[in-house]
Order: structure tokens, then C-alpha cells, then sequence
């Protein structure tokens, strides 16, 4: 039976069915021949049949979906809303009827910016309610947030964001909390930002923005960053941190990372190129803000300290546990100060006229933050903490130097296995000065996220809630609105260094013991063979007359501390 045939006799009734096929065949035309009439009822009922199943196929394939061949590897698309069912912004904030040349920082004749009343944002809700696939909600994800006031910062950062979304490593937002009224579809068309940058953005300006003032704009971007955080939780925020900003989008933004302890990255002017780089690393990659310089202090450390002719005479290299770019200002306990040393230096008018200077120094204490650890220190590292666990199983109970705890939970659990190494070995880490320090990183330490093991604890807690009430929010802006932090000296390596910058050589830098008091290599050493020695025998299984206790240090091994993990 052909197509049409089944088409046909789908359409009949039971009745018609049942009739005889000579009934539906074909007649030749002849002179007494008249077609058959049908009763209007069933042809009624056949042409709503017919129109109904044309109309589904018609709209099965109107709506096939067109599939690529990288379907499944693209991320979720997410629809921004109708604006015409969004609320309305005031008629001064509509956007312009023509697309503007260029976006100055400040209108050319601004309204008078004297309101202050409640801040509501009118837009940012339904984004934010339509990113819940990227799984904004959870602590760890792959969110990270650009976020701009001044259309001019916007344009710098469009680039970086559109070439980070394209990386399809992280989810990229973009927040906009400008002051200016243009459109976000406008924004995106100037440019040239379209679905390929695979960004998602988030108009997050308060209502009656451009009539506001500077501390309503302020308070407005403070809680614009705690609503964004709350469905997204960004693992890193970028903006431009160049004088093309408005300065209280800068203010709030770092009083918000303060009270959230979230990353903030500040760009400097014309980073797209020199930072093309950063587009390159996922979300969990984005921690510590460098300087330019820190490669050349690595570089120039390393060959001083590790392979010059004073330092592999004399063996100083063989401590040498790694080189950190943060000066460090607490104890491992996280609880008291860390008293910097100093060296004293004369002014040229005698004895009693000089003064002190910040020197590089070695602590027997590790640090996680910002640090280069050497390669064979770093092996015998995981040695060490492979022997020790072994060690822990065995032993009940557990010993106290395995059990102690005297490493902060704000730093990984992995450290207090390397301090327990360095003070095993007599090994230290090298520190910058206060001078140096300033010109090779700002660790963010109020910023840092909690180690994953701590994560649970109450003191992991942010001081500023996700529920916080609207005056929670305003009594934790106002009392960190004036912490300021210290930016990286715009000043060459040599200039940061003291002694016409010649790095001082080991003999010549103040040492620290683990718990932060001042030392000499002497008493370092004795220390550290006291140490060993205690190590052996309770954790070791290395009783004291016992020939193992006397093995000697294999290269990058630890095996000579321990007798019941061989």
C-alpha cells in the first residue's frame, strides 16, 4: 500500500473500512459516472485531522535543534529575561538613542548627585536566579566574576573576560555598576562582545544611579558584590584597578573582599597584553597578586644562595628549605606577632647616630603563601610525610610530636610536616625584607580561602553572613570601609634591596628559631640534632642503643629518622 493509501485509510472510519475495496478504487471517467458525496459532517472532521497533524509537523521541524559537532562540550546558555517585563529604570536613565564614541569616566554635564536613599537594584535578580547550573551556591565552583563601574574600565576588561570565556575553563561573569544608564545589550553590541566570549552578565546598578551620590554608589556596589557572592560565590574577582576606575567602585570592592576573605585582583593599566597569560588559568589558579619584579628576585636569590662559590663552600645551601616573597607578620600559631629583625645601619655621624634597617632573613618557620620551594627539599618532603603517616598507624598512642598541633588552620595541614622536617634538619627559609617585600607580592591573607581539611570549623566563618540583614551588612562596611592595603612600590628590584642591592650572604642574616626568637647558627644546629634525636626515638621506633639510630642522611630521603619504616 502506498503512503497516501495508509494516509487515506487512516483518516476513514470503521465504516468505511468495512466497505468493500471496490468502493474506493478509481473509476474511468464514462458518461453516467458522478463522484460520490460525502456528508459534510465527516469531511468536517477529516480536514481538522489534516490541519491538526500538518501543524505538528510544521512545528517538529521549526524547533529541531541545530546540533555542532562540540554540542555536548559547550557550557550551559543562560537567556537573559524579557526587559520589557523588567521593572523601568527612571526616564534620565534610559539609554541614549544613538551608540555613544567613547564612554567618558563622568557625564559631560552630570544631575546634581544628592540622593541617598535606600539602595534596590531593579535587574540583577532574574541573572542571578538563571546561573544555578554553575553551581553558584557552593563554596568551590567555577565561577569568576569581572565586574566594572566606569564604562571606560568596562572596555579595558571586555577583552580579558571575552578571552577567558573562550578558554571554557571557568564560568565568566560580568557585573556592570556604573553610574551610566546604557543599555547592557547596547554595552555588549560597542564592543564588539558576542555569544562566542561565552559571558554572562549581571546589570547590577541601584536605581536612580546617575542622580547618587559617591557614598550611596559606594554602599550600593558593597551590596551589590554580597548578592553577586551569594548566588555565585566568584573564586576570583577582577577589575581594573587603574586610575580609568571610579574611585569608591574600588573602595567597595575591597571592603566587600575584606569582609567575604574572597580574591581580588586589581589589573593594572594595559594589562590585556602583558597579562594575556591570566586568561589561561582556570578559576582555583587566580590567588596572589605578583609583581613584575619576583621572577628576577627568584632567579637572583637562587643563583646566589644555592650555587655560588661562598654558599656551596661553606655548605649554607644544604639548609636552604626555600625562598619566600611575603614577609611573614605572625607566628605559625597564627596568634602572636612575629618580631622582624633588623640590621643597624650608621648614618656617617658617629656611633651613637644610627639607625635600623630591614634585612632579609632566615626563619627555621615554612610558609604556604607565595613561596618556591627547592626541588630536593620538596621531595624529601613527601618522604618524610609518607614515613610519618606509616609511623602513626603503628604506634598507640599516637606520640606527641606527631599529635601537637602548633601550625594555624589558616594555613594547609601539609605544614606542619614540613616544620617538623625543618626543625629535624636545621633547615630555614629565606625572607624578604620590608623593603623587598613591598615590591614583589601582596599576599592577600584576610582574602585567602580556609583550607578544604578546615573548612568546617568556626573559624573559618566569613564576618559578614550570607543572610546578613541589611544593617549587618551597613555595620560591616562602615567598620572596614578604612582598612587600606598596602600596594606593590613601583620601584626596580636593586633599588628594593639594601647594600647598593648585593644580596648579604648567609653568614650575615639574622636567623630565627621555628617559634620566632633570634638565633645563631650554632644554636640552630644543636637545636635541630636535640630535635632528631627525640624525633627518632618516639616517632622513629629508634631506641638509644640501637646501631639503625646511627644512619646516615641518604639524599633526598628521610629514612634515617625512622627504623620501622624501612
Amino acid at each position: 500500500m502506498t503512503t497516501w493509501g495508509r494516509m487515506r485509510s487512516f483518516f476513514l472510519s470503521d465504516e468505511e473500512l468495512g466497505k468493500k475495496d471496490d468502493d474506493h478504487k478509481p473509476f474511468k471517467n464514462g458518461p453516467n459516472w458522478h463522484p460520490a458525496r460525502v456528508p459534510p459532517r465527516r469531511s468536517l472532521r477529516r480536514i481538522g485531522l489534516v490541519s491538526i497533524v500538518a501543524l505538528l509537523v510544521y512545528l517538529f521541524f521549526k524547533n529541531i535543534p541545530v546540533l555542532g559537532p562540540d554540542h555536548r562540550m559547550r557550557r550551559p546558555n543562560y537567556a537573559y529575561p524579557d526587559l520589557a517585563a523588567a521593572p523601568k529604570r527612571p526616564s534620565y536613565e534610559q539609554a541614549p538613542p544613538s551608540r555613544p564614541d567613547t564612554y567618558p569616566a563622568h557625564p559631560a554635564t552630570p544631575p546634581g548627585r544628592t540622593f541617598n536613599g535606600p539602595v534596590k537594584f531593579l535587574e540583577l535578580a532574574p541573572t542571578l536566579h538563571a546561573i544555578g547550573g554553575t553551581r553558584g551556591t557552593m563554596v568551590i565552583n567555577r565561577n569568576v566574576l569581572f565586574a566594572a563601574s566606569s564604562l571606560k574600565s568596562a572596555a579595558t576588561l571586555f577583552p580579558i573576560a571575552c578571552q577567558m570565556g573562550t578558554e571554557l575553563k571557568s564560568y565568566v561573569h560580568f557585573a556592570l555598576m556604573s553610574r551610566s544608564g546604557i543599555d547592557i545589550q547596547e554595552l555588549r553590541k560597542v564592543n564588539g562582545i558576542d555569544d562566542s566570549c561565552h559571558i554572562i552578565f549581571h546589570d547590577a546598578r541601584p536605581d536612580y544611579a546617575q542622580i547618587s551620590t559617591d557614598d550611596r554608589m559606594e554602599n550600593a556596589v558593597f551590596r551589590a558584590f554580597h548578592h553577586i557572592y551569594n548566588y555565585m560565590h566568584p573564586q576570583a574577582i577582577l577589575v581594573d584597578g587603574s586610575s580609568d576606575e571610579e574611585p569608591f567602585f574600588l573602595r567597595a570592592a575591597q571592603q566587600h573582599m575584606n569582609a567575604k576573605k574572597n580574591t581580588l585582583i586589581e589589573l593594572p593599566r594595559k594589562s590585556a597584553k602583558r597579562l594575556e597569560w591570566i586568561t589561561k588559568l582556570d578559576s582555583q589558579a587566580l590567588r596572589i597578586e605578583l609583581s613584575p619584579q619576583f621572577f628576577h628576585y627568584l632567579k637572583y636569590s637562587l643563583l646566589e644562595y644555592r650555587y655560588s662559590a661562598v654558599s656551596t663552600y661553606q655548605h649554607w645551601d644544604r639548609r636552604l628549605f626555600g625562598i619566600s616573597l611575603e614577609q611573614p607578620l605572625q607566628l605559625l600559631d597564627g596568634k602572636e606577632a612575629l618580631s622582624l629583625p633588623s640590621l643597624l645601619k650608621g648614618t656617617g655621624s658617629g656611633d651613637q647616630d644610627e639607625r635600623e634597617i630591614s634585612t632579609s632573613f632566615l626563619w627555621q618557620a615554612p610558609t604556604s603563601n607565595a613561596v618556591l620551594f627547592l626541588g630536593e627539599k620538596w621531595t624529601e618532603l613527601h618522604d618524610f610525610v609518607s614515613r610519618s603517616l606509616e609511623a602513626k598507624q603503628d604506634l598507640d598512642p599516637t606520640p606527641a610530636l606527631l599529635s601537637e598541633k602548633v601550625v594555624s588552620t589558616q594555613y594547609p595541614s601539609w605544614l606542619e610536616h614540613a616544620l617538623r622536617l625543618a626543625r629535624a634538619r636545621g633547615y630555614w627559609m629565606l625572607y624578604p625584607g620590608d623593603d623587598t617585600a613591598r615590591n614583589l607580592a601582596t599576599v592577600h591573607n584576610e582574602l585567602n580561602h580556609m583550607p578544604e581539611e578546615y573548612s568546617n570549623l568556626e573559624s573559618s566563618r566569613t564576618i559578614l553572613a550570607d543572610d546578613a540583614s541589611e544593617e549587618e551588612i551597613e555595620n560591616v562596611r562602615q567598620k572596614i570601609r578604612l582598612s587600606m592595603e598596602i600596594p606593590l612600590a613601583p620601584v626596580s628590584l636593586l633599588d628594593s634591596l639594601p647594600n647598593k642591592g648585593n644580596l648579604r650572604p648567609f653568614g650575615d642574616l639574622p636567623i630565627l628559631t621555628w617559634d620566632g626568637l633570634s638565633t645563631e647558627f650554632e644554636e640552630l644546629n644543636s637545636l635541630a640534632v636535640g630535635y632528631a634525636k627525640e624525633f627518632k626515638e618516639k616517632v622513629g621506633g629508634c631506641s638509644a642503643d640501637s646501631a639503625e639510630k646511627q644512619k646516615k642522611k641518604e639524599n633526598l630521603s628521610t629514612q634515617d629518622l625512622f627504623c620501622l619504616t624501612d
